[in-house]
């Protein structure tokens, strides 16, 4: 497995492993690497993932009460040479494809490496889905910015908000910002849909660009329905009032005057409504999730 990075075996991947907040190394990653299934080419991915695994807000989600989850994205201009599946059943289990090991990678590294222990510093009341979930692979066609390959980490409540065929975009998002919209969107959809966004709206980028800004809902219900029992209290703690996990400190107005309640404000933060295409061409299918993508890291720098 080590023979798939150039790195020594002692090079810190990771200062910061949650929940336990571990120093993770190259030869600990390998270990758990060849543990999940991967072989030694999937080393560089695995060691991205811990990386930016590491540098994800995770002080707030992990060690509590939730359910949150978390999404594995790679970004590869060679999907096929590493067995990842981007096409039918792209977010299934499929045999003889890369994208389960890699997602069944990251929940042993969370057990293993980091100190996962369900019911002691880890909860989730139900749970979620997305721990251990296989990874999403995009489709090569469609990646936008074209660089080195990434790994990117979505997290959130990760939920399954629906599958969506023929129903517009815009009836897709009214759904959506009924639910926890805080976690932010990430949308996979297959390339018929893809090229939908495209079309209308001339990026994968711009379309999130779009929802984000005109999904809207009044202050007082963004203010009554999650972040009155979050937010307020870090405030009267003392917390800085510069950012509000990611809205603008405007959206405070309403405890000064009490009138704007009915202002509309974008329900979901900046920047956290992404497209990602992967999936079969035969037809317009969407699959939203309650998750944002937080952190990415290259392979360049893990060959």
């Amino acid at each position: 497995m080590l023979t798939g990075t150039s790195l020594n075996r002692e090079t810190v991947v990771s200062e910061n492993a949650y929940p336990n907040k571990s120093i993770v190394n190259v030869l600990q990653v390998a270990t758990v690497a060849v543990m999940a299934g991967l072989t030694p080419r999937h080393l560089p991915y695995a060691l991205a993932l811990v990386n930016a695994y590491g540098k994800a807000p995770l002080h707030a989600c992990v060690i509590s009460t939730n359910s949150f989850g978390f999404l594995p994205i790679v970004r590869t201009s060679s999907p096929d040479f590493y067995g990842f599946n981007y096409k039918e059943h792209a977010i299934s289990g499929v045999p003889n494809a890369y994208n389960a090991p890699f997602g069944r990678f990251l929940r042993l590294f969370q057990i293993a490496l980091g100190g996962w222990m369900q019911g002691e510093n880890c909860f989730g009341v139900i749970g979620s889905q997305s721990l251990g979930a296989p990874a999403i692979v995009e489709n090569p066609d469609y990646i936008e910015n074209t660089g080195s390959d990434t790994v990117s980490l979505a997290m959130g409540f990760c939920s399954q908000i629906g599958n969506f065929m023929n129903m517009p975009f815009e009836r897709m998002m009214d759904i959506a910002k009924r639910f926890d919209y805080q976690t932010g969107l990430t949308v996979i959809t297959s390339p018929k849909r893809a090229e939908e966004l495209i079309a209308k709206y001339g990026s994968l980028e711009k379309a999130g660009e779009h929802f984000q800004q005109t999904s809207c809902i009044p202050l007082k219900k963004f203010w009554e329905e999650w972040h009155l029992i979050f937010t307020k209290p870090q405030l009267e703690f003392g917390a800085g009032k510069d950012e509000l996990q990611g809205y603008p400190k405007d959206y405070l107005r309403y405890f000064d005057d009490e009138s704007t309640g009915d202002d509309l404000v974008p329900a979901f933060p900046k920047n956290s409504i992404k497209f990602i295409v992967s999936g079969g061409s035969a037809s317009k299918m969407m699959k939203a999730f309650q998750a944002s993508i937080v952190t990415s890291s290259n392979i360049d720098d893990f060959k």
